[in-house]
């Protein structure tokens, strides 16, 4: 039988930290019950398998370190870490631990987890809160292996470049968020998931994202991985590129349900969503149950391309059910929703309302572009309301497309080339424009236009 050494000790002093994480046991308690300043960064690297820090409360056991980028790394054999009751202001590194849990826990700056078997590495942080603070790093939080989230507050720097979690699940792993709320203060992008094998997150709240690179998704940026997201709150984020809340790249699958937002914008494409997949990811994305308020209207800063609700690109396809959008904002950019090359999107109980296009031009509803063979755009059930449109340039009131693209709103049938248009259920009201507009615009091949 094996026996297990256990040790506590009670540290009121730098001295006395390091001195006692020096201590040869098997398992070894900390307790903090002071302000505690630290002046270098500390590597905890002897052969303990169990490391427990625990404060008397968060507003008591606090942790300073001198430079924030200075902090805590465990290393060696530490194969589980867990963190109490205390506030820390500087850097936490975890290397190679299989449970990292981190409970009532307030941190002030930045945190790294790696592992060379991520599979079985499990994270747990519940009531956590995370305030970003450093020099300058990429994402303030890295993560890998199977992390739960739950009851926990994310706020970012200015100071991180990119997000404030940035997750790589390898394929396998899982993260799961639930109750919890982020922050990314206009400068982070508040998710970036990467190969997940599960993301779920769920009853949560994610104000003031900002997407600044390429890849976008002011809220939430989802690669190659399985996303499920219900019951959250978005608001106030965007993107300087595409995907104001959600940027899908390559995506297995998508799944939200019972989303409200309000005022995202992204200043190329999709606002709520954009999509893209190359033809070896070919997927659908669902949303059912979507109500929005606010998009675009930014001075100075006008949407470029269009998508003021959803765009597809590549050989994406979303599928949109029960939407309510309101207030929707264009100057240079077209549509409310856009598809390009063999994307596809199916809209089923709509009500769009109060949209406004300034210098757009091209379709006010709808735009395609670069179409190829496979793209299709349907509708059903879908009431328009109170659209304007100022333009001097040629433009259409509801949909514009060129070819190789299918356009279905039932009953109505109008041909084009490779164009077909149906239509069925559909309520128009209140449209109206200064200049002479075409309802519906297709230009076919060889210069051809049908009204």
């Amino acid at each position: 039988m094996y026996k297990v050494n256990s040790s506590q000790a009670f540290v009121n002093s730098e001295d006395e930290l390091l001195n006692n994480i020096k201590l040869k046991t098997d398992s070894l308690t900390i307790n903090i019950e002071k302000k505690v300043e630290i002046h270098d960064e500390i590597e905890i690297n002897n052969n303990i398998k169990e490391l427990n820090i625990i404060g008397t409360s968060k507003d008591n056991s606090i942790l300073i370190f001198n430079d924030i980028t200075n902090g805590l790394i465990f290393t060696g054999n530490i194969q589980k870490v867990k963190i109490k009751d205390i506030t820390i202001f500087g850097y936490l590194k975890f290397i190679n631990s299989n449970y990292i849990e981190i409970n009532d826990t307030i941190l002030n700056g930045t945190m790294d987890i790696e592992s060379n078997d991520s599979n079985s590495l499990i994270i747990n942080f519940n009531n956590f809160v995370f305030q970003g603070n450093t020099n300058k790093k990429n994402s303030c939080i890295s993560l890998v292996g199977n992390v739960d989230i739950n009851n926990s507050t994310f706020y970012g720097s200015p100071h991180c470049e990119d997000s404030i979690i940035s997750y790589n699940g390898e394929n396998h792993n899982t993260i799961i968020i639930k109750n919890s709320k982020f922050d990314g203060v206009y400068s982070n992008n508040c998710l970036n998931i990467f190969q997940a094998y599960k993301f779920d997150i769920k009853l949560s709240q994610l104000f003031n994202g900002g997407a600044y690179n390429e890849k976008g998704g002011g809220a939430i940026r989802m690669i190659e991985s399985n996303s499920f997201v219900e019951d959250c709150q978005f608001n106030n984020n965007f993107s300087e590129h595409c995907g104001g809340i959600f940027s899908l790249e390559n995506s297995y699958n998508f799944s939200a349900k019972n989303i409200i937002s309000y005022n995202s914008t992204a200043i190329k494409s999709g606002s709520i969503v954009f999509a893209k997949a190359e033809s070896k990811y070919e997927f659908i994305g669902y949303i059912k149950n979507l109500t929005h308020s606010k998009t675009g209207n930014l001075k100075n800063n006008p949407i470029q391309i269009g998508g003021l609700i959803a765009s597809a690109q590549g050989y994406a396809k979303l599928d949109i059910e029960n939407l309510n959008a309101t207030d929707l904002y264009s100057d240079d950019g077209a549509g409310v929703f856009t598809i390009r090359e063999s994307g596809s999107i199916s809209l089923n109980n709509i009500s769009v309302q109060k949209v406004y296009h300034n210098k757009s031009f091209q379709g006010c509803f709808f735009n395609s572009y670069e179409e190829i063979k496979g793209s299709q755009f349907k509708m059903n059930n879908v009431t328009l309301t109170d659209f304007y449109l100022n333009s001097e340039k040629k433009s259409s009131m509801l949909i514009w497309i060129n070819s190789e693209i299918e356009i279905s709103i039932k009953e109505l049938v109008y041909y084009n080339d490779n164009c077909k248009l149906y239509f069925e259920n559909v309520t128009i009201e209140n449209f109206f424009s200064q200049n002479p507009v075409s309802f519906i615009q297709s230009d076919g091949y060889e210069g051809k236009s049908s009204k």
